[in-house]
């Protein structure tokens, strides 16, 4: 089994991956990063490289407490790049092939009436996911 996040540079990316980390631990299960498809204002739609997400975990991993290191060390990092624009299907089919218990994903803030639409990505991903999905904002996750 293995829990299964969603990144892309930024804070609800980092979001997701705390909660990520936080989850496999207390699971005691396999971590799966997807390195999604987003729109970078600069360079257009692209998605953050195997080298990125990990420097990105390792940064998020060192707010950790040591036990929580260790078993972060202990397994064997899977990190799957997807430039798919599609991201909500993307995210399911890995989370499917993978036998994900758990999908994470992170969110921006939004304003009141904002977050009514969780936009086509994530509404896809909750309507269509093979498991629970936890949606996480930046200011409510913190290091373990």
């Amino acid at each position: 089994m293995a829990v299964v996040a969603a990144y892309a540079p930024g804070e609800q990316g980092d979001a997701a991956l705390r909660a990520a980390v936080r989850e496999a631990h207390q699971r005691q299960s396999d971590l799966v990063i997807i390195s999604h498809a987003y729109h970078h204002p600069d360079h257009g739609l692209t998605h953050a490289e195997r080298a990125e997400a990990t420097r990105a975990l390792h940064r998020i991993a060192a707010g950790f407490s040591p036990e929580i290191r260790r078993y972060l060390e202990s397994l064997e990092l899977v990190i799957d790049e997807s430039s798919d624009i599609n991201v909500g299907d993307r995210l399911n089919e890995i989370a499917e092939r993978r036998g994900a218990e758990l999908l994470i994903v992170g969110l921006r803030r939004k304003s009141l009436t904002g977050k009514l639409n969780l936009g086509q990505a994530v509404r896809k991903l909750i309507l269509g996911a093979p498991c629970p999905v936890l949606v996480v904002k930046p200011d409510e996750v913190s290091g373990a």
